[in-house]
């Protein structure tokens, strides 16, 4: 899977850098350094949440794409061997 395609890999590397930041701000205890991590590990799932989305919208509009009958991509000037890029673009910008 692809660093561009978010799921797993993006949720390892996003779940490292945040461990490390909450590690370096141990020495902050009490209610500020609690809604802190909540707030981080919120942010955490709704970046994990998006990136699973986006995947699987990327997933679908390649595989339509490269689906399309042959007559119907010339017709919209489509190569259907570009289904990877075209899909990339269309999700992900």
């Amino acid at each position: 899977m692809h660093l561009a395609h978010g799921g797993i890999t993006v949720l390892a590397i996003v779940s490292a850098s945040i461990r490390a930041d909450i590690g370096s701000r141990k020495t902050r205890h009490g209610a500020g350094f609690q809604m802190y991590v909540r707030r981080t590990m919120k942010n955490l799932i709704l970046r994990a949440q998006t990136a699973l989305r986006n995947y699987a919208k990327f997933v679908i509009t390649r595989n339509e794409i490269a689906r399309l009958p042959l007559d119907i991509a010339l017709d919209l000037g489509i190569y259907r061997g570009d289904a990877d890029k075209i899909a990339r673009q269309s999700v992900y910008g």
